[in-house]
Protein backbone atom coordinates (compact mmCIF):
# COMPACT_ATOMS: atom_id res chain seq x y z
CA UNK A 1 0.00 0.00 0.00
CA UNK A 2 1.38 3.43 -1.08
CA UNK A 3 1.43 5.63 1.72
CA UNK A 4 0.45 9.65 0.73
CA UNK A 5 3.04 12.09 1.71
CA UNK A 6 1.35 15.99 1.48
CA UNK A 7 3.76 19.09 0.72
CA UNK A 8 2.29 22.56 1.00
CA UNK A 9 3.70 24.78 -1.57
CA UNK A 10 3.99 28.38 -0.66
CA UNK A 11 3.99 30.41 -4.58
CA UNK A 12 5.04 27.81 -6.30
CA UNK A 13 7.31 27.57 -8.94
CA UNK A 14 6.48 25.30 -12.14
CA UNK A 15 9.55 23.00 -11.74
CA UNK A 16 8.96 22.63 -8.41
CA UNK A 17 5.21 21.28 -8.75
CA UNK A 18 6.63 19.41 -11.60
CA UNK A 19 9.07 17.30 -9.26
CA UNK A 20 6.81 17.21 -6.70
CA UNK A 21 3.78 15.12 -8.77
CA UNK A 22 6.51 13.33 -10.11
CA UNK A 23 7.36 12.02 -6.59
CA UNK A 24 3.25 11.12 -5.95
CA UNK A 25 3.22 14.21 -3.37
CA UNK A 26 -0.51 15.33 -2.67
CA UNK A 27 0.21 19.29 -2.87
CA UNK A 28 -1.24 22.08 -1.58
CA UNK A 29 -0.67 25.38 -2.55
CA UNK A 30 0.00 28.92 -0.81
CA UNK A 31 0.05 32.29 -2.25
CA UNK A 32 1.75 33.89 0.28
CA UNK A 33 3.76 33.42 3.75
CA UNK A 34 0.69 34.15 6.01
CA UNK A 35 -1.77 31.14 4.03
CA UNK A 36 1.20 29.34 4.41
CA UNK A 37 1.69 29.31 7.78
CA UNK A 38 -2.13 28.62 8.77
CA UNK A 39 -1.70 25.26 6.19
CA UNK A 40 1.53 24.47 7.74
CA UNK A 41 -0.61 24.95 10.88
CA UNK A 42 -3.25 23.12 10.57
CA UNK A 43 -2.99 20.21 7.91
CA UNK A 44 0.94 19.46 9.22
CA UNK A 45 2.40 18.03 6.09
CA UNK A 46 5.29 16.17 5.49
CA UNK A 47 7.79 19.36 3.63
CA UNK A 48 6.81 22.55 3.59
CA UNK A 49 8.50 24.35 -0.03
CA UNK A 50 8.82 28.06 0.25
CA UNK A 51 10.74 30.81 -1.59
CA UNK A 52 13.09 33.06 0.39
CA UNK A 53 12.15 36.34 -0.37
CA UNK A 54 8.09 37.09 -0.11
CA UNK A 55 6.87 40.42 0.89
CA UNK A 56 5.76 41.11 4.57
CA UNK A 57 6.34 37.96 5.32
CA UNK A 58 9.35 35.77 4.43
CA UNK A 59 10.51 32.62 4.56
CA UNK A 60 12.79 33.16 7.70
CA UNK A 61 9.69 34.38 9.41
CA UNK A 62 7.57 31.57 7.80
CA UNK A 63 9.98 29.08 9.35
CA UNK A 64 10.55 31.28 12.95
CA UNK A 65 6.45 31.07 13.39
CA UNK A 66 6.47 26.91 12.87
CA UNK A 67 9.86 26.77 15.18
CA UNK A 68 7.67 28.94 17.61
CA UNK A 69 5.03 26.68 17.84
CA UNK A 70 7.24 23.64 17.88
CA UNK A 71 5.71 22.29 14.36
CA UNK A 72 8.91 20.27 13.32
CA UNK A 73 7.71 20.57 9.52
CA UNK A 74 11.19 20.21 7.49
CA UNK A 75 11.71 22.99 4.76
CA UNK A 76 12.95 23.20 1.75
CA UNK A 77 13.77 26.82 -0.01
CA UNK A 78 13.95 27.62 -3.30
CA UNK A 79 15.17 30.66 -5.02
CA UNK A 80 16.95 32.05 -8.00
CA UNK A 81 19.77 33.60 -5.86
CA UNK A 82 22.57 31.60 -4.79
CA UNK A 83 23.54 34.15 -2.04
CA UNK A 84 20.17 33.69 -0.66
CA UNK A 85 20.41 29.92 -0.51
CA UNK A 86 23.25 30.13 1.13
CA UNK A 87 21.63 31.97 4.41
CA UNK A 88 18.87 29.07 4.30
CA UNK A 89 21.12 26.28 6.08
CA UNK A 90 21.42 27.86 9.56
CA UNK A 91 17.92 26.68 10.15
CA UNK A 92 17.59 23.53 12.37
CA UNK A 93 14.63 22.17 10.34
CA UNK A 94 16.01 23.19 6.61
CA UNK A 95 16.31 20.52 4.43
CA UNK A 96 18.28 22.57 1.77
CA UNK A 97 18.04 25.49 -0.36
CA UNK A 98 17.84 24.63 -4.01
CA UNK A 99 17.81 26.44 -7.53
CA UNK A 100 13.79 25.91 -8.97
CA UNK A 101 15.54 24.34 -11.76
CA UNK A 102 17.40 21.75 -10.02
CA UNK A 103 13.86 20.30 -8.49
CA UNK A 104 13.43 17.12 -10.13
CA UNK A 105 17.37 16.44 -9.87
CA UNK A 106 17.53 17.58 -6.32
CA UNK A 107 14.53 16.91 -4.65
CA UNK A 108 14.17 12.70 -4.89
CA UNK A 109 17.24 12.48 -2.58
CA UNK A 110 16.02 14.82 -0.35
CA UNK A 111 12.37 14.04 -0.07
CA UNK A 112 13.16 10.18 0.35
CA UNK A 113 13.32 9.30 3.81
CA UNK A 114 10.66 11.92 4.72
CA UNK A 115 7.95 10.73 7.33
CA UNK A 116 4.25 10.92 6.51
CA UNK A 117 3.96 13.42 9.36
CA UNK A 118 6.72 15.65 11.20
CA UNK A 119 7.87 14.57 14.43
CA UNK A 120 6.38 17.21 17.01
CA UNK A 121 6.98 18.51 20.16
CA UNK A 122 4.12 20.73 20.72
CA UNK A 123 3.91 23.96 22.51
CA UNK A 124 2.50 23.69 25.99
CA UNK A 125 1.16 26.61 27.88
CA UNK A 126 0.97 26.43 31.57
CA UNK A 127 -3.38 26.78 32.75
CA UNK A 128 -3.68 26.81 36.60
CA UNK A 129 -6.43 24.29 38.04
CA UNK A 130 -8.28 27.44 38.50
CA UNK A 131 -8.07 28.42 34.77
CA UNK A 132 -8.78 25.04 33.63
CA UNK A 133 -11.94 25.17 35.87
CA UNK A 134 -13.05 28.65 34.35
CA UNK A 135 -12.21 27.26 30.61
CA UNK A 136 -14.81 24.59 31.49
CA UNK A 137 -17.54 26.83 32.91
CA UNK A 138 -20.73 28.26 31.34
CA UNK A 139 -20.68 31.37 33.55
CA UNK A 140 -21.39 33.98 30.94
CA UNK A 141 -18.47 36.01 31.87
CA UNK A 142 -16.03 38.20 30.11
CA UNK A 143 -12.73 36.41 29.32
CA UNK A 144 -9.85 38.69 29.89
CA UNK A 145 -6.35 37.20 28.99
CA UNK A 146 -3.42 39.34 31.26
CA UNK A 147 0.08 39.26 29.52
CA UNK A 148 3.03 40.01 31.54
CA UNK A 149 6.31 39.28 32.04
CA UNK A 150 6.49 41.05 36.03
CA UNK A 151 5.07 38.72 38.45
CA UNK A 152 4.37 41.28 40.83
CA UNK A 153 2.53 43.12 38.47
CA UNK A 154 0.50 40.47 37.17
CA UNK A 155 -0.59 39.42 40.60
CA UNK A 156 -1.64 42.86 41.37
CA UNK A 157 -3.74 42.85 38.30
CA UNK A 158 -5.24 39.32 39.28
CA UNK A 159 -5.79 40.43 43.01
CA UNK A 160 -7.50 43.50 41.97
CA UNK A 161 -10.33 42.04 39.34
CA UNK A 162 -10.40 38.77 40.92
CA UNK A 163 -12.60 39.84 43.64
CA UNK A 164 -15.05 41.97 41.36
CA UNK A 165 -16.11 38.53 40.51
CA UNK A 166 -17.50 39.60 37.07
CA UNK A 167 -14.69 37.84 34.96
CA UNK A 168 -12.53 34.77 33.97
CA UNK A 169 -9.20 35.99 34.26
CA UNK A 170 -6.60 33.99 32.91
CA UNK A 171 -2.34 34.77 32.45
CA UNK A 172 0.45 34.51 30.70
CA UNK A 173 4.10 35.24 31.09
CA UNK A 174 5.37 35.81 27.39
CA UNK A 175 3.81 36.90 24.00
CA UNK A 176 4.11 33.27 22.32
CA UNK A 177 2.21 31.53 25.53
CA UNK A 178 -0.15 34.44 24.85
CA UNK A 179 -0.86 33.49 21.21
CA UNK A 180 -1.34 29.73 22.61
CA UNK A 181 -3.84 30.25 25.81
CA UNK A 182 -5.61 32.64 23.37
CA UNK A 183 -6.43 29.99 21.17
CA UNK A 184 -7.80 28.28 23.46
CA UNK A 185 -9.58 30.97 25.43
CA UNK A 186 -11.02 33.18 22.81
CA UNK A 187 -10.83 35.90 25.36
CA UNK A 188 -12.89 38.88 25.34
CA UNK A 189 -9.93 41.32 25.90
CA UNK A 190 -6.45 40.59 25.91
CA UNK A 191 -4.32 43.00 28.36
CA UNK A 192 -0.74 43.28 27.54
CA UNK A 193 2.44 44.65 28.08
CA UNK A 194 4.64 45.55 25.24
CA UNK A 195 8.22 44.47 26.09
CA UNK A 196 8.44 40.72 26.97
CA UNK A 197 11.14 37.80 26.35
CA UNK A 198 10.32 35.19 23.62
CA UNK A 199 7.78 37.16 21.56
CA UNK A 200 6.35 40.72 22.39
CA UNK A 201 2.97 42.26 22.64
CA UNK A 202 2.89 43.90 19.36
CA UNK A 203 4.21 40.94 17.55
CA UNK A 204 1.76 38.88 19.71
CA UNK A 205 -1.30 41.22 18.11
CA UNK A 206 0.60 40.31 14.64
CA UNK A 207 0.62 36.45 14.97
CA UNK A 208 -2.76 36.17 16.35
CA UNK A 209 -3.66 38.53 12.66
CA UNK A 210 -1.40 35.69 11.14
CA UNK A 211 -3.40 33.30 12.79
CA UNK A 212 -6.78 34.86 11.77
CA UNK A 213 -7.68 35.46 15.64
CA UNK A 214 -8.39 39.40 15.55
CA UNK A 215 -9.00 39.22 19.04
CA UNK A 216 -9.08 42.92 20.86
CA UNK A 217 -5.95 43.90 22.50
CA UNK A 218 -5.47 46.67 25.11
CA UNK A 219 -1.77 47.48 25.84
CA UNK A 220 -0.12 48.49 29.23
CA UNK A 221 3.08 49.65 29.10
CA UNK A 222 5.80 51.40 31.41
CA UNK A 223 7.90 53.11 28.22
CA UNK A 224 6.98 56.44 27.16
CA UNK A 225 8.14 55.40 23.42
CA UNK A 226 6.13 57.09 20.42
CA UNK A 227 7.05 55.30 17.83
CA UNK A 228 5.91 52.21 19.70
CA UNK A 229 2.66 53.93 20.55
CA UNK A 230 2.23 54.83 16.77
CA UNK A 231 2.51 51.36 15.76
CA UNK A 232 -0.04 49.73 18.57
CA UNK A 233 -2.25 52.20 17.66
CA UNK A 234 -2.37 51.31 13.80
CA UNK A 235 -2.49 47.72 14.58
CA UNK A 236 -6.35 46.36 13.75
CA UNK A 237 -8.05 45.58 16.47
CA UNK A 238 -5.93 47.37 19.08
CA UNK A 239 -8.06 49.03 21.64
CA UNK A 240 -5.39 51.30 22.85
CA UNK A 241 -2.06 51.82 24.42
CA UNK A 242 -1.98 52.92 28.37
CA UNK A 243 0.74 53.53 30.96
CA UNK A 244 1.08 51.48 33.39
CA UNK A 245 1.60 54.65 35.88
CA UNK A 246 -1.62 55.71 34.79
CA UNK A 247 -3.46 52.42 36.09
CA UNK A 248 -1.86 52.51 39.27
CA UNK A 249 -4.93 53.68 41.17
CA UNK A 250 -6.95 50.26 41.57
CA UNK A 251 -10.51 52.30 40.24
CA UNK A 252 -8.98 53.77 37.55
CA UNK A 253 -7.58 50.65 36.58
CA UNK A 254 -10.87 48.65 36.82
CA UNK A 255 -12.93 51.40 34.91
CA UNK A 256 -10.27 51.35 32.11
CA UNK A 257 -10.90 47.66 31.88
CA UNK A 258 -15.09 48.18 32.12
CA UNK A 259 -14.92 50.71 29.55
CA UNK A 260 -12.38 48.68 27.43
CA UNK A 261 -14.68 45.38 27.77
CA UNK A 262 -17.70 47.40 26.66
CA UNK A 263 -16.46 48.25 23.44
CA UNK A 264 -14.51 45.36 22.69
CA UNK A 265 -16.81 43.40 21.26
CA UNK A 266 -17.34 45.91 18.04
CA UNK A 267 -14.32 46.69 17.44
CA UNK A 268 -13.98 42.31 17.77
CA UNK A 269 -16.20 42.37 14.59
CA UNK A 270 -14.47 45.82 13.16
CA UNK A 271 -11.07 43.96 12.92
CA UNK A 272 -12.85 40.93 11.69
CA UNK A 273 -14.34 42.84 8.78
CA UNK A 274 -10.93 43.94 8.29
CA UNK A 275 -9.71 41.12 8.39
CA UNK A 276 -11.70 39.24 5.42
CA UNK A 277 -11.43 42.02 2.79
CA UNK A 278 -8.50 43.72 3.61
CA UNK A 279 -5.62 42.69 1.36
CA UNK A 280 -3.30 39.78 3.19
CA UNK A 281 -0.14 41.98 3.15
CA UNK A 282 -1.81 45.07 4.86
CA UNK A 283 -1.88 42.55 8.26
CA UNK A 284 1.36 42.33 8.78
CA UNK A 285 2.80 46.18 8.19
CA UNK A 286 3.95 48.22 10.75
CA UNK A 287 3.57 51.38 11.50
CA UNK A 288 6.48 52.47 9.17
CA UNK A 289 5.05 50.77 6.39
CA UNK A 290 7.88 47.78 6.17
CA UNK A 291 7.19 43.59 6.97
CA UNK A 292 6.37 41.75 9.71
CA UNK A 293 9.89 40.66 11.73
CA UNK A 294 10.53 38.15 14.40
CA UNK A 295 13.73 39.90 14.75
Amino acid sequence: MTIERHAVVIQPERDILEALNALSFKVMLAQDGIEGVRRALRHRPSVVLLPVSMPHLDGFNVAKLLALFRVNIPLVFFSSDAAELAQVRKWPSVLDGILPQEASARLPGLLAGLSVKPVEKPYQAHFSQHEWADLLSKTGRKRILMVEDSGVILKHWLKTLDPLQRFQLYSAREGMEGVVKSLLIQPDLILTDVHMPVMDGLTMSQVLFILGKPYPILFLSGHDDDRLINKARKLPGVLGYLFKDEMANDQTFIRQVENNLAIAGQVRSQAGEFYRHAAPETLTLSAEGDGFSLG
